[in-house]
């Protein structure tokens, strides 16, 4: 099942920023990674530090674990906030996708594997 985003149901792993913050990023988006997605692949990868995730084209899914090897999707359709130490996976919801990634730290994030999560994703 793909879940919306909301503040209740994500507060385990960051948080949801306002709808408005598409236009008040805490990041400028040239300075953001800009990773294209699509549907068939869901690399994993680990936050190691805050890191910003915001859609760009397209309809993207956010999977998040919540336990080992379950994991939980959102529609990325709202600029989102990940705690340091999230594993997580983005793929297209259909056809392709973009999402931007900030973090402080030089790299967003570290890649962990190239299973995916795709398999699991309804």
């Amino acid at each position: 099942m793909i879940r919306n985003l909301n503040q209740v149901n994500f507060c385990s792993y960051g948080s949801v920023l306002p709808e408005r913050a598409h236009t008040s990023l805490p990041f400028s988006r040239e300075d953001a990674d800009l990773t294209a997605l699509d549907s068939d692949c869901a690399p994993i990868y680990m936050t190691h530090s805050e890191t910003w995730l915001s859609g760009s084209s397209g309809m993207a899914i956010l999977s998040i674990c919540a336990r080992k090897d379950e994991y939980l999707h959102f529609y990325l359709d709202k600029p989102v906030s990940l705690k340091s130490g999230v594993q997580f996976a983005l793929s297209a919801f259909m056809g392709s996708a973009s999402v931007s990634l900030y973090a402080a730290e030089e790299k967003p994030a570290d890649w962990l594997s190239d299973r995916t999560v795709a398999a699991g994703r309804p």
